[in-house]
């Protein structure tokens, strides 16, 4: 971020456009008139920097609820990827507990430099409504290389766990 001013101060004090300088000759139009300030320009600059380090969300979170099974490793829709620098955040929390007992795990999975790469969190064995896991993987991906997720499930007794999933994909500048 070099060359980045990231403590620019709001310039309230400074006017938003400039006045008519007084020094131009009786008639002369003031080309400089009504534009913006240099203080003004250096701090939306400074925004529009801040702005353009900041994550960008790649796509809609992937979303899905009552859900009793594994999930394939399934890509995460965000169009054609560029390689680049990613985070992948999740939330899965059992929204039905099995009558005897349950597991849930959650993996990212992606490609870096042509080697499969993979992120698995830890087991959830809680069974109960307010087991839940987060996490976030920052990774490095190749260029047209998916993003994918999946979940290993498993559920003991004659009521099965459900639970609820959401994947949330960012490009890290």
């Amino acid at each position: 971020m070099a060359g980045i001013s990231l403590n620019v101060p709001l310039p309230i004090q400074d006017r938003i456009a400039r006045a008519k300088r007084e020094n131009l000759p009786a008639g002369q139009r003031d080309e400089l008139e009504g534009t913006m300030p240099d203080v003004w320009v250096k701090y939306f600059q400074s925004q529009s920097d801040l702005a353009s380090q900041a994550p960008a969300v790649q796509s809609n979170p992937v979303s899905v609820s009552t859900q009793a099974a594994s999930i394939a490793a399934t890509p995460i829709p965000s169009g054609t990827l560029r390689a680049g620098n990613y985070r992948v955040s999740y939330y899965a929390r059992v929204t039905r507990a099995a009558t005897v007992s349950s597991t849930l795990t959650v993996t990212i999975s992606w490609t870096d430099g042509g080697a499969s790469c993979s992120f698995s969190g830890a087991a959830m064995t809680g069974n109960t409504t307010t087991t839940v896991q987060s996490g976030s993987v920052f990774l490095a991906s190749d260029a047209s290389a998916p993003i994918l997720y999946s979940t290993v499930y498993g559920s003991v007794g004659g009521t099965t766990m459900q639970y609820k999933l959401i994947v949330a994909l960012e490009l890290i500048p």
